[in-house]
């Protein structure tokens, strides 16, 4: 049996400091023993007048020891005596840097706070401990960790794969010259790789984008401003028709409607995608949830008026803060990933931070 002695300090009733041994005051079981000690010093030199026992003139220091008894640790059996000493009443200092540290052989895991030998840290078996950031992290180059906290395969290396098979730059080069087009155009893949043409809906204005158990991916344009050729009844000139250059609701719902059937057709998640090609940013979605959470979701046409307000009121000239505050607030779908394309080849993410920011970091 091992004996642990805690010793703890406090001054004028309040606890100062508290010196333990391998955190036995957040678990106190066996047997314990308190020896309570108090100190009054009386401080009346240079005082004026009679000591009448104020805070000037008086020091009170109390004091406990506490000796718990645990059963031995491994390789211990000498059962000796364990304490730290606080100094005098008041005024200790911590020497117990080390009391959070694990017995040789052991570490911390991040997944439940119990000293454990390092290769049971991470529960998960995907997973394995890096000593250096004390932390579980995904085993392989290509695995990043979601937001709960699950072990998926990283989408910056299959867009970066994406954009570098000749057949899907074929069609994107193709579409990032019709921008400045009246109508919009695009393509859907298949799981052989096959680039569909899409058929335009609602005058040009949107593209209809057939879902089966065959689809990988979309990619389509969305349109420069351009003139309609209407007349606007309140100004009397020619209307100007001004596209938001991202996703808009329909995208959303179209992408996860693709990730949804991906559980059921064979198309692995993580290759699933949506495109848009605009002259101001290429952008693409990729997902890293659960397409189990994919419920609940209303139409395109249920969303409009609140992705309207984001864009044009909320964050007005913030196209990545308004989409993205959107997608967190109103479609609430965890595992929505934003990636920008840019001109050069580089690959960014875009996600909120929690001061409601837009954070940009390069995919590497």
């Amino acid at each position: 049996m091992s004996i642990y002695k805690i010793t703890a300090y406090l001054q004028k009733w309040n606890i100062k400091e508290v010196h333990s041994e391998n955190r036995l005051l957040d678990n106190l079981f066996g047997r314990y023993q308190v020896d309570f000690v108090e100190t009054v010093n009386y401080n009346c030199v240079g005082c004026e007048g009679a000591c009448d026992l104020c805070e000037q003139c008086v020091t009170y220091s109390y004091g406990y020891n506490v000796t718990l008894l645990t059963q031995s640790e491994p390789g211990d059996p000498s059962g000796s005596v364990g304490e730290y000493n606080g100094g005098s009443g008041g005024s200790s200092s911590n020497n117990n840097d080390n009391q959070d540290e694990c017995p040789e052989g052991q570490v911390k895991s991040p997944e439940t706070g119990n000293c454990v030998p390092i290769e049971q840290a991470c529960p998960d078996t995907d997973k394995t401990y890096n000593e250096n950031t004390e932390r579980c992290e995904c085993i392989g180059s290509n695995k990043i960790q979601n937001s709960a906290g699950k072990c998926v395969e990283n989408p910056c290396r299959y867009i970066n794969l994406q954009i570098q098979n000749p057949n899907y730059t074929q069609q994107s080069n193709e579409l990032e010259g019709k921008t400045g087009l009246k109508k919009e155009t695009g393509y859907k893949q298949n799981k052989d790789g096959s680039q569909v043409p899409l058929n335009d809906t609602n005058n040009g204005h949107s593209l209809d984008i057939p879902v089966n158990t065959n689809t990988v991916g979309y990619m389509h344009t969305h349109l420069n401003d351009f003139l309609t050729g209407k007349i606007d009844p309140k100004t009397g000139d020619e209307e100007l028709k001004k596209p938001i250059k991202i996703f808009s609701p329909a995208d959303i719902l179209k992408f996860l409607q693709i990730v949804k059937n991906s559980k059921y057709n064979g198309v692995p998640t993580h290759l699933v995608y949506g495109t848009v090609i605009a002259s101001t940013g290429n952008y693409t979605l990729r997902f890293t949830g659960n397409p189990d959470d994919i419920i609940g979701l209303g139409s395109a046409n249920s969303y409009r008026a609140d992705y309207k307000k984001y864009f044009e009121e909320d964050y007005k000239n913030n196209k990545e803060k308004a989409f993205l505050h959107f997608l967190k607030d109103k479609i609430g779908i965890n595992g929505i990933n934003l990636y920008r394309i840019r001109d050069n080849g580089d690959i960014e993410k875009k996600i909120i931070k929690e001061n409601g920011r837009v954070k940009t970091s390069n995919c590497e």
